[in-house]
């Protein structure tokens, strides 16, 4: 867990910006997918050891910590005026923690773009409609393009 604050720290002191920030945070969180078959593993290992009471604790603090994290980020887009005052940051970040999920398994199944990609786009679709000006909400994933192409071939098979 101690990981997760770390690295979200780590995000917010390299990034321009606190949307930046949010991105990178997002992106480095899950940097080790590379696969629908790591996801998958992964995955299966969380839904079965959450039964362990113990397990469970941690996966919650990991969750409740990937939040908070990424509620702070939120909230200085929102005071850096990169986001619109009314945002609600808890439920936003909420949002954000469970898109993560979602773009992930929807990777593994569909296998268009890459894992980082998929965020890239799932974010910028959650964040556009709260971005301040229509000049700003250039995508990230649209500014970062020029870092390397997205691929629309589906992942190859893992022997």
């Amino acid at each position: 867990v101690t990981q997760t604050d770390d690295r979200f720290a780590e995000s917010v002191k390299s990034a321009d910006s606190p949307i930046e920030s949010l991105y990178a945070a997002v992106l480095d969180r899950f940097r080790a997918v590379d696969h629908p078959d790591t996801l998958s593993n992964g995955f299966a290992f969380l839904m079965i050891e959450l039964s362990d009471p113990e397990f469970h604790v941690l996966a919650a603090e990991s969750a409740n910590n990937a939040i908070a994290g990424y509620r702070t980020m939120l909230e200085a887009a929102v005071e850096a005026g990169e986001l619109e005052g009314s945002v609600d940051a808890q439920h936003l970040a909420e949002s954000i923690h469970a898109l993560t999920w979602g773009a992930l398994i929807m990777w593994a199944i569909i296998r268009m773009l890459s894992p980082q990609d998929r965020l890239k786009r799932s974010l910028d679709i959650l964040l556009t409609p709260y971005r301040r000006e229509l000049a700003d909400a250039a995508s990230f994933a649209t500014k970062t393009a020029a870092k390397g192409p997205e691929t629309n071939a589906p992942a190859p098979a893992k022997n």
